[in-house]
């Protein structure tokens, strides 16, 4: 069943349920942005803007893809991501 109307419809070859124009995803919002930027208010707020500097850098590299950021014990680490080519 398929109409003009996709409000609703389940695109079963996605992994990806779809309401609407919306996939189920997009409301997700990412754990780690939201832990980041509570991480750089506390710094910030107990006196440490070096650690909230550091914490911003490490918070716009990852909105950019450059690394990846893991929690270990609440405390964000930082790693490259290694990108690997299917080609060879």
């Amino acid at each position: 069943m398929h109409d003009d109307d996709d409000s609703g419809d389940i695109d079963e070859g996605n992994s990806a349920v779809t309401y609407g124009k919306y996939t189920e995803y997009d409301n997700v919002y990412d754990f780690t942005e939201f832990k980041l930027h509570q991480l750089i208010e506390y710094a910030a707020s107990k006196g440490r803007p070096d650690v909230a500097a550091s914490m911003l850098e490490a918070l716009d590299a990852y909105m950019m893809g450059n690394i990846d950021i893991v929690f270990i014990d609440g405390w964000p680490h930082a790693s490259r991501q290694v990108l690997i080519d299917d080609d060879d």
